[in-house]
């Protein structure tokens, strides 16, 4: 019913016109929250693609973690996760700004938190860095 609306149609027009290739869109079934989730106060988001091992166990871990996550990473605002397809998520990741979230990453890379993670994952994990994210 949205696509027919006349104002959908002006949007999406100009929506499109800021990419230089074609789109893709993905139905997510599920999506689950972490920490404060999305906000428009975040300097740095990335955006992360994967395919979870098992995904109902990784939510579980990862909810279970969350307070060990806020406490080690204040530069981390919060996330959202898309679940879709066979085990595959799209998630993205809001921070105060890059240069905290780059010292975050390397303070923690070596953590047992962050292997167990990588334990999750089935295959690579692509990663797009939005640099200056623009809300409007």
């Amino acid at each position: 019913e949205n696509a027919h609306r006349p104002e959908q149609n002006a949007w999406w027009e100009a929506f499109a016109s800021a990419f230089d290739g074609e789109m893709s869109f993905t139905d997510c079934t599920e999506v689950d929250i972490f920490l404060a989730g999305g906000s428009d106060a975040a300097r740095f988001v990335q955006i992360m693609r994967g395919r979870a091992v098992d995904p109902e166990r990784m939510r579980a871990d990862s909810a279970e973690m969350e307070k060990e996550l806020a406490a080690a990473r204040p530069d981390l605002i919060g996330g959202i996760v898309g679940w879709h397809g066979d085990r595959e998520f799209t998630q993205a990741v809001y921070f105060v700004d890059e240069e905290s979230a780059r010292q975050g990453e390397a303070e923690t890379t070596d953590n047992e938190g962050a292997e167990e993670w990588a334990k999750m994952i089935d295959g690579d994990v692509s990663f797009i860095d939005l640099h200056d994210p623009v809300y409007d």
